[in-house]
């Protein structure tokens, strides 16, 4: 289909006056028109620029047909300045505006306003035109895309151009528009695709699977005073629930405190805190402090005390620096 961007009406200038008639001005004013051709420029697509001679030819037509001459009419949004051609009276227009006042967006284009039009920028993959709503510059987007450009998928999808559906195994709708990672997991799960269970909890949230995110007993649950654990995991072979500790906690279910700390993990907001030892011990020997009381039980570098802060009989020296002897 073909669009009418303009329409000429060229008169017939020798029923005028000033051309009709046999006198010798209007014979001069009829033969210049024909020798300069004045109006065949007007059946041009692109006008070239007029001689002299029609211009002044054309001016006397428009203004015995309009009985004055015309303003310009130029848009102050849209136009340079307020100044127009003599003949047809096009405004000068700013960047990416078109129409004989310069009033509007050229095709592409949109916003028109005092800094001229802004470019669509339809996206070629997401739209089916490059031109889009003058002014809104919402482009026309294909089945699938969305946004001012058409330069995005629609929610719960990621991928453009090729969009598909976020997976996230059932725990969020939502995931990153351009890598697929899924945003906002419930139920305790975390992952690219909410496949695996946050710290803290254990189980299998794959979709189909039937199980759940539980919580990890350690021994406590997350959240509580008694939750020495990172995470846990179930332990096939026994049927247990294994669980990763915190420094300084140790058995499977963290009720324990680690060799060299002590304390009591399993009493309400009980914790383990490090046998204070003055650096005199190996923190890597279970027996190395009573796990209760923390109570020093194996001095080492000639040194002694319940916290290893003396050098035992028959030594002296500064015991804080390992220099008994």
């Amino acid at each position: 289909m073909t669009s009418l961007s303009q329409l000429v009406l060229l008169p017939k200038y020798s029923e005028l006056p000033g051309f009709v008639g046999m006198d010798p001005v209007a014979v001069h004013h009829r033969d210049e028109m024909m020798r300069y051709m004045c109006l065949d420029s007007f059946m041009m697509a692109s006008m070239p620029m007029l001689a002299e001679m029609c211009v002044r030819l054309i001016c006397s037509i428009s203004a015995i047909m309009h009985d004055k001459a015309l303003h310009c009419q130029c848009d102050p949004q849209g136009s340079i300045s307020s100044v127009c051609e003599k003949v047809g009276g096009q405004c000068q227009c700013k960047s990416n505006v078109i129409g004989q006042r310069c009033n509007q967006c050229a095709p592409d284009y949109y916003g028109f306003g005092p800094n001229g039009c802004s470019p669509c920028s339809c996206n070629p993959e997401g739209s089916i035109l490059s031109m889009c709503d003058q002014t809104t510059g919402q482009c026309q987007c294909r089945s699938g895309a969305r946004g001012r450009q058409c330069d995005a998928c629609h929610p719960q999808h990621w991928g453009f151009p090729n969009c598909r559906p976020c997976q996230c195994n059932g725990h969020s709708e939502e995931c990153d528009p351009q890598t697929g990672t899924c945003v906002n997991c419930r139920d305790n799960t975390c992952g690219h695709h909410c496949e695996r269970c946050s710290d803290g909890y254990y189980g299998d949230p794959v979709l189909g699977s039937g199980a759940q995110c539980r919580p990890c007993p350690c021994p406590d649950y997350p959240g509580g005073d008694n939750y020495h654990g990172v995470s846990c995991h179930a332990d096939l072979d026994s049927n247990q629930i294994v669980c990763y500790c915190n420094t300084g906690y140790s058995g499977s279910r963290c009720d324990k405190c680690a060799p060299g700390y002590y304390g009591n993990p399993q009493v309400a907001g009980g914790k383990c805190w490090p046998c204070r030892c003055n650096n005199n011990i190996d923190v890597t020997d279970p027996g190395s402090c009573h796990p209760h009381t923390g109570q020093c039980l194996k001095c080492l570098y000639n040194t002694d005390g319940d916290h290893c802060e003396a050098c035992k009989a028959g030594y002296y020296g500064n015991p804080l620096l390992r220099d008994c002897r």
